[in-house]
């Protein structure tokens, strides 16, 4: 809208003398700034107008460029603008452009921070799923148990008694027979050879009997 001169005024008639004169000082500061836009209704930038008809030529006038001074409205904005937040806060969506805010703990930011699925599972102290594990996640164990494969990737339980560790706990064969007091494969050398009482050798020509602690006493092989 615009006008050669400037709509009529009428200043009513009042009694009260510092009415009649504000009203006269608003009359004079409409004339005045009717002057100043040029009867255009464009309210110039230096008298805190835009000095445009329209928001496009106003950012123009103003050197607002949107995206690069000035940001376009946008409901997504606006919804997040609305929101009160506060520290260990994370915003969301709950539905397009309208957001929410929820706890986000230190411990989540150090899980949101990993890079993998492993990174993940050591940040949270746990295993990656396997078959075999989950199988042995499922057993019943006590004391002087032990577990065994009964196939691929899958566990059961058996008894392990204590002699039974004391045989497993053996570094070599000799070890072991000394264990079950049996003999070794080595016939002693002399009737006072080391031995150990009930230990039993043999060669091909006789078979050794450790009758005491490093006594041995030998009887000959034939055949029948």
């Amino acid at each position: 809208m615009s006008f050669t001169n400037p709509p009529p005024l009428k200043i009513p008639n009042v009694s009260d003398p510092q009415l009649a004169q504000f009203l006269q000082q608003m009359s004079q500061a409409f004339y005045l700034l009717w002057d100043q836009i040029g009867g255009r209704g464009i309210v110039p930038i230096t008298a805190g107008g835009t000095g445009s008809q329209n928001a496009s030529d106003a950012r123009t006038a103003l050197g607002l460029a949107l995206g690069t001074d000035a940001l376009a409205y946008d409901d997504g904005l606006a919804s997040i603008a609305g929101l009160t937040t506060a520290a260990d806060k994370m915003i969301y969506a709950t539905a397009l452009d309208s957001y929410a805010v929820a706890t986000l703990t230190s411990f989540a930011r150090s899980i949101l921070d990993d890079a993998d699925a492993n990174a993940v599972r050591t940040t949270i102290d746990a295993e990656k799923k396997d078959a075999g594990l989950t199988s042995i996640a499922g057993l019943t164990t006590a004391a002087n148990k032990m577990i065994y494969t009964t196939a691929l990737d899958t566990y059961a339980v058996a008894d392990l008694t204590a002699f039974a560790r004391s045989l497993l706990d053996d570094s070599d064969a000799q070890t072991a027979r000394a264990t079950l007091g049996v003999g070794t494969a080595t016939a002693p050398s002399s009737a006072s050879d080391t031995g150990t009482a009930g230990t039993i050798a043999y060669d091909s020509n006789y078979i050794y009997v450790c009758t005491a602690t490093d006594t041995w006493k030998r009887a000959a092989l034939s055949t029948w």
